[in-house]
């Protein structure tokens, strides 16, 4: 089958992970695989099968937007017929719209959707919200199919957009548990090494330096840990635009001794394997690569129950339209807990949740027989979202269409 796997760019991120890795299981089965960029000068991860660059970037005009919208279109059509792609799934909001108006006679278009949509877009103009989800409702009814990456994302889409039951499917992401292993053995980092001595613990956390990781709460919260007198570290790996506010309130926290910004790593495996917990502060999620990646490690985790992700992954005990938990569940496998205020915040100002999460991990770690337990948890479920049962789902969703 020859199959076209369309985004924007490749610069770092969890779509564009996903790309490069479904890249690798389609064409490892027998697939021809198309991987399609807009903009192919922001290739952050390597892919199998042919690359095809667009060369058409990211205008700043209304006007120029427009013009290079109807390339890309007219572009992607071209590319699709010339390569008789059977089926072509996009990944984010702009390759989505793209692709859907692209696909015109042999074949089919399949949209992904990453994150929570309707979170996502709480904070704009009520007017905004509405046209966003009857934009992005009329370009999911007219693909093929819509694969969402949870089952809450499955049910907003269902729910807030319009979309019939029949053509949402929930499709995991992929995970290499002996690759990750094996990445983690490279070598060690030397300023991370320094950092870790006379250190008892190090909590770890992954993700752009952006207002979906809630890191203003995660620093707050390691604040009240009392990092200093209890010895503990924390790692964040990643960059962004938020990047001088995080140090500057680690600063104002006291706690700038006690963090470690590793920066974006291409390989962050040596350095999460070096940490004991990975702590996930996100108001909004749509299946956290970096935190089933930790998992692989033997990472116990700690997550906000947030919209969506982390209560499928930790807690499938649990009903997924249940309200959000109140209080610190210890779940299957692992600590999640209350959602976090998704009001920014960059006082030094500590809410009664953040103070919560703390007397919880602080009660969550003193107990080492538990972490352990999750630890070897956290492994076992990490295992549950490999790259054949991604596979397998992937190709019944590409047949239910045809």
């Amino acid at each position: 089958m020859n199959i076209g796997l369309y985004i924007t760019a490749l610069s770092h991120g969890g779509a564009e992970r996903v790309v490069s890795r479904l890249s690798y299981i389609l064409s490892n089965h027998g697939h021809t695989v198309f991987v399609i960029l807009s903009d192919g000068n922001k290739c952050a991860y390597p892919v199998s099968g042919t690359l095809i660059n667009m060369d058409l970037y990211v205008s700043y005009s209304v006007h120029q937007k427009i013009k290079t919208l109807i390339k890309r279109i007219e572009r992607l059509n071209n590319i699709i017929e010339s390569n008789e792609i059977d089926v072509i799934i996009s990944f984010l909001d702009g390759a989505n719209f793209v692709n859907v108006l692209a696909c015109r006679n042999r074949s089919r278009s399949f949209v992904s959707v990453r994150n929570h949509q309707s979170s996502e877009i709480r904070n704009h103009h009520n007017h905004l919200q509405l046209l966003h989800k009857l934009l992005m409702g009329f370009i999911y009814r007219r693909a093929s199919g819509v694969i969402c990456v949870s089952q809450v994302i499955a049910s907003d889409i269902h729910k807030n957009y319009k979309v019939p039951s029949e053509k949402i499917f929930t499709l995991y992401n992929p995970y290499n548990l002996k690759e990750i292993q094996q990445l983690s053995q490279a070598e060690k980092s030397e300023p991370l090494e320094l950092f870790k001595k006379g250190k008892s613990r190090l909590y770890c956390t992954t993700g752009r330096f952006q207002y979906q990781k809630g890191y203003w709460h995660l620093l707050k919260i390691f604040s009240l840990l009392n990092p200093e007198q209890n010895k503990l570290g924390l790692v964040i790996i990643g960059d962004g635009d938020q990047q001088s506010k995080i140090n500057r309130l680690a600063k104002s926290l006291g706690v700038e001794a006690s963090v470690f910004f590793a920066g974006y790593q291409a390989n962050p495996f040596p350095i999460i394997a070096q940490c004991d917990l990975y702590i996930l502060t996100s108001l909004f999620e749509g299946f956290p690569n970096a935190m089933v990646e930790a998992m692989c490690l033997g990472l116990p985790i700690i997550a906000a129950d947030c919209q969506s992700g982390p209560r499928e992954i930790l807690a499938p005990e649990l009903e997924i339209e249940s309200d959000s938990v109140i209080e610190a569940l210890y779940a299957s496998y692992g600590l999640l807990m209350p959602p976090l205020s998704s009001n920014e915040d960059w006082s030094t100002q500590i809410d009664p949740i953040e103070r919560l999460w703390a007397a919880e991990i602080m009660k969550w770690v003193e107990n080492s027989d538990r972490l352990s337990s999750y630890a070897n948890k956290s492994v076992e479920r990490a295992r549950e979202f490999s790259d054949s049962s991604c596979l397998n789902k992937l190709l019944e969703i590409i047949k239910s269409d045809e």
